[in-house]
């Protein structure tokens, strides 16, 4: 008995390999499909992250000039406000060194009691009032010494040289030869820290 076509078990393993061969196509297209899907959906989002952080970075540049210029006005309005405050006030050219304190002539024991500010100073010996101001260029105080004797006032010149931290020079060289000091009265002393 011969067999037709669609009973010939040949028949069905062609035909069932054409089924398996046709699924297999078109699951393969369909995973293609999912992964070129998948693909451009992650280059879609990361086309899409990678311009909202460009997009931040902007922001931020903004901000930071902003900021810029924010910083840039307000040292400005301090550097106008320290002007006021400091327009008043005379600052010295150069810090003088400090000669502030008691130090004792040894000699005669005599004290000299220094006040400085900045770079002047003042002092007070009996009958001397002592005035000066610092000269960079000298390197010394110049100063001017107001004495009193017997009812009399000398105005007498000189300068102030610091030595070190325990020792200052004081130079008289001239007086304005009034009461008992002639003009070219002269007085080198050295007094030591107390």
């Amino acid at each position: 008995m011969a067999l037709g076509i669609k009973e010939h078990p040949l028949f069905w393993i062609v035909g069932l390999c054409a089924v398996v061969a046709s699924s297999a196509v078109a699951t393969t297209s369909f995973f293609f499909n999912k992964i070129i899907v998948i693909k451009e959906e992650t280059h879609k989002m990361t086309i899409a992250n990678l311009e909202n952080q460009i997009n931040d970075l902007k922001k931020i540049n903004i901000d930071s000039a902003k900021f810029n210029q924010g910083l840039t006005k307000t040292n400005q309005d301090l550097t106008k406000e320290l002007s006021k405050c400091t327009d008043d006030v005379e600052m010295p050219a150069t810090l003088a060194p400090d000669v502030s304190g008691s130090w004792l002539r040894p000699g005669d024991n005599l004290q000299l009691h220094i006040i400085q500010n900045l770079d002047q100073f003042s002092s007070t010996i009996p009958n001397h009032f002592i005035t000066g101001r610092y000269n960079a260029a000298e390197n010394a105080f110049e100063y001017k010494v107001n004495r009193t004797f017997n009812g009399c006032t000398t105005i007498m010149r000189g300068k102030l040289f610091k030595i070190d931290n325990s020792q200052i020079r004081t130079l008289i060289s001239s007086s304005d030869g009034r009461c008992d000091l002639p003009t070219n009265f002269q007085e080198d002393s050295y007094w030591n820290k107390i």
